[in-house]
């Protein structure tokens, strides 16, 4: 499905020279709060202000957005030139097919362990010592019902949970936000996602329970993503373009501190203070 881009108003070429100018498919996915396709909130998700600030610095493409499931996007970029997806986790295999912006666009906080505060005493067992969960103690557990949005990039140690020995019981849900909706009616025990998450359910369900994160061992707390975008003609001259205006923007970009509304205000102070951004 593609939809003209609603992520910024008004035309970003001069008619008499944009049909001349190189076409950039900006890879949308409902994946609130980092796309948010629907509501009141539409276009305001963390990576669309991310994709609203570069269109406008980049007038001299035209740009559109294309909503697709996130399992297909990385098949597109690969396929076909002139894709671009904001958020990406530079990762080798994909560097086969796509580039990736040099400069960083966006820090986030990474996948945890999703749990109401009023049970978050059951998962002490599972704790390290800095009090992290430990996945192999929890994949070993088959007493607590987990759950997780199916085509959701949570990384391997989470998508391969509880492996071909762990006991847990694990749903993998098809639509999104339906992870934390289950915790929140006590359906599931923990549910794996993104503290953000959390912040955006109970922006529409303000006498939902409280939820809290926590982090995971031997995982990354703050990702740092690039701009990835197809390694054709027009992708390169993209990723080129980008990479000016992210040189010109400092670190943290403009941006950065209006994703603020989607955290809880300890955890974006949290990842504030750790965005070392890499140059």
């Amino acid at each position: 499905m593609r939809m003209r881009a609603i992520l910024f108003a008004g035309p970003v070429m001069l008619a008499g020279t944009a049909a001349a100018a190189d076409h950039i498919d900006w890879i949308v996915t409902d994946f609130p709060p980092a796309h948010v396709v629907a509501g009141d909130d539409a276009g305001t998700g963390i990576l669309d202000l991310e994709i609203r600030y570069l269109t406008e610095q980049l007038p001299d493409f035209v740009h559109d957005t294309r909503k697709i499931a996130n399992v297909r996007a990385w098949a597109l970029i690969r396929d076909h030139d002139g894709i671009c997806i904001a958020g990406a986790i530079d990762l080798p295999e994909r560097r086969q097919f796509a580039l990736y912006s040099q400069h960083v666009a966006m820090a986030i906080l990474g996948p945890q362990v999703l749990v109401r505060q009023d049970q978050a005493e059951r998962f002490d067992p599972f704790r390290t010592a800095a009090g992290e969960i430990d996945l192999k103690k929890l994949a070993a557990d088959s007493s607590l019902r987990a759950a997780r949005t199916r085509d959701r990039p949570l990384g391997a140690p989470i998508e391969e949970f509880p492996g071909p020995e762990g006991t847990a019981q694990l749903s993998s849900l098809p639509t999104s936000g339906q992870a934390v909706t289950m915790l929140d009616k006590g359906h599931v025990d923990y549910a794996f996602g993104y503290a953000n998450e959390i912040t955006y359910y109970r922006s529409g369900h303000p006498g939902s329970a409280e939820m809290t994160a926590i982090p995971i061992a031997g995982q990354p707390r703050v990702l740092h993503t690039r701009v990835a975008c197809s390694d054709g003609p027009v992708g390169r001259r993209a990723i080129g373009r980008i990479d000016e205006v992210l040189g010109r923007a400092g670190t943290p970009p403009p941006y950065f501190e209006a994703t603020g509304r989607w955290y809880d205000p300890a955890d974006f102070r949290e990842l504030s203070a750790k965005a070392d951004w890499p140059r």
